[in-house]
């Protein structure tokens, strides 16, 4: 499972879209 500091630090590169992190984190919550 990616945690939310995993999400910032790839963010902070601007590897990452916002709404890619939305995604990420609905999987999550699903799981």
């Amino acid at each position: 499972m990616i945690t939310i500091n995993q999400l910032n630090s790839i963010n902070d590169e601007g590897l990452l879209s916002k709404d890619f992190i939305l995604l990420v984190l609905f999987s999550n919550h699903n799981i």
